[in-house]
């Protein structure tokens, strides 16, 4: 992966501040696990349920039985230690925080073991639940921490049930591998926020390969924003859950889409209702993805403001690049240094259906060697559209609606 330094504009550097939080201080209680056993005395269970909020983990490798749990409401860390928690085909959640907790796990693997197969079902490997009411945050902080072989979503951050809070998830040094595998839409990273607050997500040196549906999924249905800061990333090789289904059902309705497969992307941003997507995308590799790359779709009021650069999306099966704005609100994007190629389909589709404006600024980009076009661009309601390309080869472009500048 390229490693290059980028320069961020200040807008965006802001943004990335205030992503970054800091992990959980103040511990109420602190333990130190000694005992590998799923159970009993000194074990990683008895320290959750005697709610230790700062945990250390002495063991190489604990094998469980049954989820484990921890159910306050006080921010909890957990070193790890480089320990592996080993679920050897437990099909059930691996860890679950359940009470509204700010969390902290470093230096940890979780591995079910899993090569399940379709309607395997299984669990989640990590799960994060706010509670009903909650307020303010909830953050999720993840440092070099392994999630693998599980069937459920591979990280979920669970604001379901429409609670006023914003949902925080930082992770850094951080690879989901063949998660989802056991059922369908079933993620690395789900993040679901279906209330008024927002999703705030960053991913620095991090890689998501091989899920059954998308590399990494935010879900904001209620009001708030997404804000997401992306670097150092590889997504690769996710979204054949449903390939897999076909050979056994063929025309399962869970898996069928206006008569094609329902295949998943690398990264997938949907937000529904008023809030925008701001964010970036920097030195990052999406490809060979069963449907996109990058899809991000806007369907409320708000709007794009986004920055994709020094970004490789190569051999995916649908558009490399993909956005979709649905309604009222503006779509801004600027690309720089940015590769589409070897694509089963168009390169880049930039849409703006809403009274909106859309403004594609695109410095050193190549959108050659696809099996579509390089580039489509519409404006398909009230507002104006705008496509300047700088030092790019796009190969054949479509627009309506929208001026090449």
């Amino acid at each position: 992966m390229n490693t290059k330094r980028m320069t961020i504009p200040v807008a965006l550097g802001t943004m990335a501040a205030m992503l970054t939080v800091a992990a959980p201080a103040g511990a109420a209680g602190s333990a130190t696990v000694t005992n590998a056993a799923d159970s009993g005395e000194g074990t990683l269970r008895s320290a959750l349920a005697a709610g230790a909020t700062n945990i250390t983990v002495a063991v190489p490798e604990i094998t469980i039985a049954s989820t484990l749990q921890y159910t306050g409401s006080e921010a909890l860390v957990i070193n790890g230690g480089g320990a592996v928690v080993k679920g050897n085909g437990l099909k059930a959640t691996l860890f679950q925080s359940a009470g509204g907790a700010d969390v902290t796990i470093n230096n940890m693997t979780f591995d079910d073991g899993g090569n399940f197969g379709v309607n395997a079902g299984g669990g989640y490997g990590l799960h994060f639940a706010t509670t009903a009411n909650q307020t303010g945050k909830m953050t999720i902080d993840l440092d070099n921490v392994t999630v693998q072989g599980v069937g459920g979503h591979g990280i979920y951050v669970d604001d379901s049930g429409g609670s006023p809070a914003t949902v925080v998830l930082n992770v850094t040094d951080v690879l989901v591998d063949r998660a989802g595998i056991g059922g369908f839409d079933q993620d690395g990273i789900r993040v679901d926020e279906t209330g008024d607050g927002n999703i705030n997500f960053r991913a620095h040196k991090s890689q998501f390969t091989a899920a059954g549906a998308d590399g990494v999924e935010l879900d904001e249905a209620g009001a708030g924003d997404v804000n997401f800061g992306v670097s150092n990333v590889v997504l690769t090789r996710n979204g054949d859950y449903c390939e897999g289904q076909s050979i056994s059902n063929p025309e399962d309705p869970l898996c069928v889409e206006e008569g094609e497969l329902d295949l998943d992307d690398g990264f997938d941003i949907d937000e529904a209702d008023s809030g925008s997507v701001r964010g970036f995308v920097g030195d990052v590799v999406a490809s060979n993805n069963f449907d996109e790359g990058l899809d991000f779709d806007e369907a409320g009021s708000g709007g794009f403001d986004v920055t994709i650069t020094d970004v490789v999306a190569e051999g995916n099966v649908d558009e490399g690049i993909k956005m979709s704005e649905e309604d009222a609100g503006r779509t801004w994007v600027a690309m720089a240094d940015v590769r589409v190629n070897n694509g089963k389909n168009d390169a880049m589709a930039i849409e703006e259906s809403g009274p909106g404006n859309l403004y594609a600024y695109m410095v050193d980009v190549d959108a050659t060697g696809n099996d579509g076009i390089g580039l489509v661009a519409e404006q398909l309601d009230a507002g104006s559209g705008i496509a300047i390309p700088t030092a790019s080869n796009l190969g054949e472009v479509e627009l309506e609606g929208v001026d090449l500048g």
